[in-house]
């Protein structure tokens, strides 16, 4: 289950690199024992398996599955993560609407929150860009 003291969360995504089990294994994750239950297919695990890899790259984190998302953490949620067949929805909470055509849908949730997703297929289409607003996303959270 989870490294941390919380059930159902995976803590600290930061130690000593280990390889996973199954198809989570593509990518390096650090103190991750198992993909979450909820991403069912090899895209939906292989492109989750990058996003976490890259965010753990940024300092600790943690990952809350709910029944049909997972939600990551610092302090407060993110990011989001919405599994499909074809790959995952990835949610993130930033201060300011994402123009740009890779955005799939942005919602303003209050005056300076906005919730905007990202369709991804591929571990591929985790490109510097994309991670330049996950670490935007992360960054509000400090």
């Amino acid at each position: 289950m989870a490294s941390g003291s919380h059930a159902g969360r995976e803590s600290d995504h930061r130690g000593q690199s280990e390889t996973i089990p199954g198809l989570c294994a593509r990518a390096k994750l650090t103190n991750m024992r198992k993909c979450p239950a909820i991403l069912k297919s090899p895209a939906s695990q292989s492109t989750y398996a990058k996003v976490v890899a890259e965010i753990g790259k940024f300092g600790p984190f943690e990952v809350e599955e709910k029944k049909t998302s997972l939600h990551l953490t610092h302090g407060r949620a993110f990011a989001g993560v919405h599994p499909r067949a074809t790959g995952i929805i990835l949610n993130l909470v930033l201060d300011e609407p994402v123009k740009n055509e890779r955005v799939h849908k942005s919602e303003k949730v209050s005056a300076n929150r906005h919730h905007v997703e990202f369709k991804l297929t591929d571990p591929t289409d985790i490109d510097s860009q994309l991670v330049g607003w996950i670490k935007k996303a992360y960054a509000l959270t400090t």
